[in-house]
């Protein structure tokens, strides 16, 4: 029974992250209403989005899972630093861990069956036992998932929905490159999301 259960929670987690969105305006509850909206709008699987649905920090629920985050914080304070590094700390270790396996799956193959697709074009129940298994890492049928992952950029978000994928996306959105309200300032926002 423990050991279900152990299995479940492992799961739960796969399916459940934290992302971070950053967001300009003028008050703390105006960044919240903001973030709730692009977040609804863009980032919603219904609307075209990556995410399932997502709860703030603001609800109870996202703290039950999490422990206390802070709803809304200004990026230049201390919390809102931690969360900012936090979020792109991981898409830079997630890029290389994918890039390293991606660079190992490729010596394993030629160009003409990489080219063919005959490598990733495999049985998907296979991928899927491989996926429940935890056993991806080091298997070719992991490559066209690599793929998608290498630079997929959903830790972080700016004031539109868009991912922040690199250090020149952040370093643009932390100064603010496209606001065009003067008065504004820059928040973070956390978001426990489901995919």
């Amino acid at each position: 029974m423990e050991k279900k259960k152990c299995k479940i929670m492992r799961k739960q987690n796969k399916m459940h992250h934290i992302i971070r969105m950053i967001v300009y305006e003028k008050t703390k509850e105006k960044a919240l209403e903001r973030a709730k909206q692009v977040f609804n709008e863009r980032l919603v699987g219904e609307n075209g989005g990556k995410f399932d649905y997502g709860t703030f920090f603001d609800d109870d629920d996202g703290s039950a899972r999490w422990g206390n985050l802070p709803p809304v914080e200004r990026v230049d304070s201390k919390a809102g630093k931690k969360l900012v590094d936090d979020g792109f700390k991981i898409i830079k270790k997630e890029f290389e861990e994918n890039v390293s396996i991606m660079r190992n799956l490729m010596k394993m193959f030629s160009n003409e069956e990489l080219f063919e697709g005959k490598i990733i074009d495999k049985n998907k129940e296979i991928l899927e036992e491989l996926e429940e298994k935890n056993e991806l890492k080091d298997n070719p049928y992991w490559f066209k998932h690599q793929c998608w992952k290498i630079s997929r950029g959903d830790w972080l978000f700016d004031n539109n929905g868009e991912p922040i994928e690199n250090t020149e996306d952040l370093d643009r959105v932390l100064r603010m490159e496209y606001c065009e309200d003067k008065e504004a300032k820059a928040w973070v926002i956390p978001v426990d999301v489901h995919t």
